[in-house]
């Protein structure tokens, strides 16, 4: 129960419940939005959504390994959920232009995969062993 009493961790648990929502949103509807969206055939629709996942893959590595140089945690977990916010806010003002809509919504979708290694960085981080391991169930239960 003490691990509620601490702000920064009730902070850690309301952005990982936040980022969660959005990433498990974007995986489960993202197919059904680029095929209304293009109306493109199911093959080309799976194909398409290799993108996120390229971009999720290289924003992983690049991200985390800049994170560890600069020893920087907060900015490198910010900016890729803001980033992925952004592309789906501009997905509004696209939706009439198909290829900008499908882009936002990939590219969006692509930035999420980039804050969860600095994320789970962060409560190592302040933290000591023994109560990081339960803060990570913690953390991850209540998300």
């Amino acid at each position: 129960m003490e691990a509620f009493r601490d702000r920064r961790i009730l902070q850690l648990i309301a952005a990982w419940f936040l980022a969660l929502t959005g990433a498990l949103g974007t995986v489960y509807w993202i197919p059904t939005f680029v095929k209304r969206i293009t109306g493109f055939p199911n093959r080309t629709v799976t194909s398409l959504l290799l993108i996120p996942a390229l971009v999720g893959i290289a924003g992983t590595l690049i991200n985390g390994w800049h994170s560890d140089k600069s020893g920087e945690r907060r900015w490198h977990t910010a900016i890729p959920l803001a980033a992925g916010g952004l592309m789906f806010g501009l997905l509004i003002f696209a939706r009439h232009d198909a290829l900008l809509a499908v882009s936002c919504l990939l590219l969006g979708s692509g930035f999420l995969y980039a804050y969860y290694p600095t994320f789970w960085a962060i409560p190592t981080q302040m933290l000591s062993e023994s109560a990081a391991a339960p803060t990570f169930g913690l953390i991850n239960s209540i998300g």
